[in-house]
């Protein structure tokens, strides 16, 4: 199948699934979005478990008599996800044909992940992300012009460089499960505490603190001793954790990338708020970054790789 009709895909991630039951026309980089579903994440269930989970979900799906076409992207194709799908080794584009299994009277797809190694040789891999980056390619044909640099802030951000629409390479920071860490200890700040929509101005500052080359092991200490001796709220403590990880992580991606000063845009793909807290912090390192709703991207990505040939029948 290289053009779909009707379609169910799904990005399997950690913690959540989400599937969506899609139709449109061929050459449509947008599909239209008919139903949704939601699931347990990959790490919440067995391996022996991700059929059931799948079929339990779509089955009023697949009574209507819809397409027998089921694809899936993220972490369903990891060590401990349904199968275990070998990575794309970068540079490639990320539209690639996909692993391919028969199951009950379906056929299911799982978009393999990438892999890369950085300059310094550092292996990095990445699973979900990558379509979220088709999805980015196939919205606007312009991108495949160029070098571009794309943010997936998230648990474990990605920063991404797409050349002429191939992603030559990528980093990864632990920023998200650094801020969750410090949060769940509930020494540094406390567990209960919840961050704003809106960046605060203790944000900020940290951002700056992080830019002028802080030592992120050592200020992440301060966001403590400000509450004890400078009476700082917790809010505004968790708005500084905040600002000192997202700005370390931003500072370390642009060494890592000769500062980006050569790409032709910088874009956001993500949720609102942490879209929001990447944008305010990349402002202060006077780069200006477009956004992309992360359901947007990933569904235009799943799309764009069933229309692109991705979907080829298992025998």
């Amino acid at each position: 199948m290289s053009v779909p009709g009707d379609l169910i895909c799904g990005m399997w991630g950690t913690t959540h699934l989400t599937l969506w039951r899609m139709t449109g026309d061929e050459g449509a980089p947008v599909p239209n979005i008919q139903d949704s579903l939601s699931g347990p994440g990959a790490a919440k269930i067995n391996r022996e478990d991700f059929e059931r989970v799948v079929f339990d979900l779509v089955e009023p799906w697949l009574d209507e008599g819809i397409s027998q076409d089921i694809l899936l992207a993220g972490m369903v194709g990891s060590t401990i996800g349904w199968v275990d799908v070998p990575y794309v080794a970068c540079p490639s584009t990320p539209f690639f044909e996909c692993h391919s299994m028969q199951c009950r009277d379906a056929h299911i797809y799982i978009v393999p992940g990438m892999s890369c190694r950085n300059e310094d040789g550092a292996p990095n891999v990445m699973r979900g992300e990558e379509t979220e980056i088709a999805g980015w390619l196939a919205l606007d044909p312009l991108r495949r012009e160029g070098a571009h640099l794309v943010v997936i802030p998230g648990t474990h951000t990605k920063w991404v460089r797409v050349e002429g629409g191939i992603v030559t390479g990528f980093l990864t920071s632990v920023a998200g499960e650094l801020f969750a860490g410090f949060r769940q200890s509930g020494v540094i700040i406390p567990i209960d505490v919840e961050l704003g929509v809106e960046p605060g101005s203790s944000f900020l500052e940290a951002v700056v603190t992080a830019q002028n080359n802080g030592s992120l092991v050592h200020d992440i200490f301060s966001v403590r001793a400000r509450q004890v001796l400078d009476a700082e709220d917790v809010t505004s403590a968790a708005e500084r954790l905040s600002g000192l990880i997202i700005g370390a992580d931003i500072s370390g991606a642009l060494q890592a990338m000769r500062d980006g000063s050569d790409v032709d845009s910088v874009t956001l793909i993500g949720a609102p708020h942490l879209q929001r807290r990447y944008e305010v912090a990349l402002e202060a390192f006077d780069i200006k970054a477009q956004t992309l709703d992360a359901e947007l991207a990933a569904t235009a990505g799943l799309w764009a790789i069933a229309q692109r040939g991705g979907l080829s029948h298992a025998g």
